[in-house]
């Protein structure tokens, strides 16, 4: 008899990583939506919605629709002054524009659900998004090592005042843990 386990997702230190994570899932079904290999429907289907999920949660944080907004980074990422410039290459307020149809479609058992078929088109909704996640990968960045995503925030001298102390990124660092393959 094999042991039940719960199951989470990583836990992440500060706002600036959930940020990156939805980025990093938004990417993960892309690419597998891209390859267009599924054992069977439902695998399909889980990855439909879950691109979906991670785009409109991205909409709304580049769109500055919902409570994180790329246009207040002194809410999720306060130790690092974003300037004009930077502040202005992350929003957008049109990114948005798809989250009421996209909550439709991954919303509870609902009518409009039986009675509209929706097609995404992916690759379009993730060139229009892609432009805002490479300003915020070019501004926050995102270290590969060992197939886990090491979050470190990049922090160029934006101040007038010249700095010598490095800064200190350890409370800014996630990687997820090791997933360990359950024994029988």
């Amino acid at each position: 008899m094999t042991e039940t386990r719960n199951v989470t997702r990583p836990k992440k230190p500060n706002h600036l990583a959930t940020i990156q994570y939805e980025i990093d899932m938004l990417n993960y079904c892309y690419e597998r939506l891209l390859k267009a290999e599924w054992p069977d429907q439902s695998s399909l289907n889980l990855c439909i919605e879950g691109f979906l999920l991670h785009y409109r949660n991205l909409g709304e944080f580049f769109g500055n629709a919902k409570e994180l907004k790329a246009s207040e980074p002194e809410v999720w990422c306060p130790v690092h002054k974003l300037t004009a410039e930077e502040r202005a290459s992350i929003q957008d307020a049109n990114m948005n524009r798809h989250n009421s149809q996209i909550s439709r479609y991954l919303s509870h058992c609902t009518e409009i659900r039986a009675d509209t078929d929706t097609t995404w088109n992916h690759r379009l909704m993730f060139d229009e998004m892609k432009p805002y996640i490479d300003a915020f990968r070019k501004i926050f960045r995102v270290e590969k090592k060992r197939g886990k995503s090491i979050y470190a925030e990049v922090f160029p001298n934006h101040s007038t005042a010249s700095v010598s102390d490095p800064v200190d990124l350890s409370p800014l660092v996630w990687a997820p843990p090791a997933i360990k393959k359950q024994t029988e």
